[in-house]
């Protein structure tokens, strides 16, 4: 504790007493400000970048399946709801701290604010293995997904997954690239359409009254209930992966003050009504007492079948031709993020500086997008040349991404609370100061305890993967914490920047 206390004691920004060494730093560190993003992004393009990184079609069709499958069956739209008013919840006080933040590191820059510098290094190396398993396992599951649509809807030969996921990966790398306003531009285009389908399909299936009549039953407690509520909440929390990055952007706001929370509210709301109610439509088009067996049989496909039957076959082709679509939006979204944790590495002085630096040009972290696409491409070429199978890559690096998102929101609230416990002379109700995130604290704590034992499902089913993932996220969130403290004995300059809150 008393660890804790020495490093947590600069949670809000000071200055710190002048040195050659701190006043060499302080000058390297303007000059990287110098030299930081720059950008012109609204409110709605923090939101479309946020909602694009769930990937909406890839949400309704690939994991609301899984909540009714391994969760609580026809109680899944109510599982939506809760998780979307727990992180409404957990949002209440994360966005109070945005007032004090000026560093766009996200999560890590909270983390070292409430808690100190290991534990924010920690928090950095999650996220990084977080966004990273997503971008690996999610090439694959574009790889799928293209193949589906070049054989059974265009009528093209078999090819390798990762012939199209190489294709994914190149155009990801370019388009995150360049300035960050046309990247919001390709996710704006594919964002509209995935919701104009998914909008429709709940149109048409709500009109024709679904297979049996419309009901309000999977919102009430009793299927909510049923089954495995814990991993119905697991899973369904796993579909608002992104929300948590609307700070990254605020260097590239008009007014972060006001932009980030309502940025992270709206997207939060946008993405729980819109995911609740396809859940229920779902449901309806089904049949309540036949979904369970409907998405076990055929979990992938359900949302696809389900938009045949009601909507007609074009509607079928253009939700495949949108799942492609969805799947490249969500890389590049994942991309921009994972490449703007390691942006703010390379500010802080932990990477080195040139990853901190923007493009002259594109205004973009240029070097921090060449190093997370060579990584990934390296981690590809090692699975194409073992053989990897798609299904199976995608499943068991989609399980890593659940439940590294867990543990870092669960370390932000706890971050939350003891940031505002120990700045009692800050601006904020008690609602965001104490109540926000000590109620998400309870809850996510108990999540994670199930996505933890139960992280065999998670990883595609076997226990030798599930060991080996849970050991790597918690053994590389333990070096992240030691190399700080090696920092701060070895280099204090660079180990004071950490997080940019002193």
């Amino acid at each position: 504790m008393a660890e804790l206390e020495a490093d947590t004691s600069s949670a809000t920004p000071v200055d710190i007493p002048s040195s050659p060494g701190t006043a060499a730093a302080a000058e390297e560190a303007r000059e990287v400000q110098r030299r930081g993003l720059s950008g012109r992004l609204r409110t709605v393009d923090v939101i479309v970048a946020v909602v694009a990184a769930s990937g909406p079609i890839a949400a309704v069709g690939g994991y609301i399946p899984l909540i009714i499958v391994y969760g609580n069956g026809s109680g899944a739209p109510a599982a939506l709801v809760a998780a979307a008013l727990l992180l409404i919840v957990f949002s209440a006080g994360y966005t109070a701290m945005t007032r004090y933040m000026t560093n766009p590191g996200a999560l890590y820059a909270y983390v070292t604010a409430g808690l100190g510098r290991p534990a924010g290094l920690a928090a950095s190396c999650l996220a990084i293995v977080t966004y990273g398993s997503f971008l690996v396992g999610v090439y694959a599951f574009f790889g799928l997904v293209t193949d589906n649509l070049v054989q059974n809807t265009l009528g093209g030969p078999a090819i390798p997954w990762w012939v199209y996921g190489l294709a994914c990966w190149v155009a990801v790398t370019v388009l995150s690239y360049l300035q960050i306003e046309l990247s919001a531009k390709v996710l704006m285009v594919a964002l509209t359409a995935e919701i104009a389908i998914i909008v429709v399909w709940d149109v048409v299936t709500i009109s024709q009254g679904g297979a049996t009549g419309l009901d309000l039953g999977p919102f009430t407690w009793g299927q909510f209930s049923q089954g495995s509520v814990g991993l119905a909440m697991l899973f369904a929390m796993g579909l608002f992966v992104g929300f948590e990055t609307t700070a990254i952007y605020r260097e590239e706001t008009q007014n972060p003050a006001r932009t980030i929370p309502r940025a992270t509210y709206s997207a939060v709301a946008l993405m729980g009504i819109l995911y609740a109610v396809a859940a229920w439509v779902l449901v309806m088009a089904v049949g309540t007492d036949k979904i369970t067996a409907a998405a076990t049989a055929d979990p992938a496909g359900l949302f696809s079948t389900t938009v045949g039957h009601y909507a007609g076959r074009i509607a079928q082709d253009v939700t495949a031709i949108l799942l492609v679509t969805s799947t490249l939006a969500g890389q590049l979204s994942c991309q921009n993020v994972l490449a703007r944790y390691l942006y703010s590495l390379g500010v802080d002085g932990i990477l080195p500086t040139r990853f901190g630096q923007a493009h002259d040009r594109h205004a973009s972290p240029h070097r921090a997008v060449a190093l997370v696409s060579s990584v990934v491409l390296a981690l590809l070429a090692v699975l194409i040349t073992v053989g990897g199978d798609a299904t199976t890559i995608y499943a068991q690096f989609g399980g890593l991404l659940f439940y590294g998102l867990l543990l870092i929101i669960t370390l932000t609230s706890l971050a939350i609370l003891v940031f505002f416990l120990r700045n009692r002379h800050l601006e904020a109700g008690i609602w965001a100061r104490y109540l926000s995130p000590g109620i998400a604290l309870v809850a996510l704590s108990v999540i994670c305890y199930l996505g933890t034992t139960n992280f065999t499902i998670l990883s595609g089913g076997s226990t030798a993967i599930a060991v080996t993932f849970v050991a790597v996220t918690w053994g590389l969130a333990l070096a992240g914490a030691g190399y700080a403290l090696i920092l701060r004995r070895t280099r204090p300059h660079v180990y004071r920047r950490i997080g940019r809150n002193s």
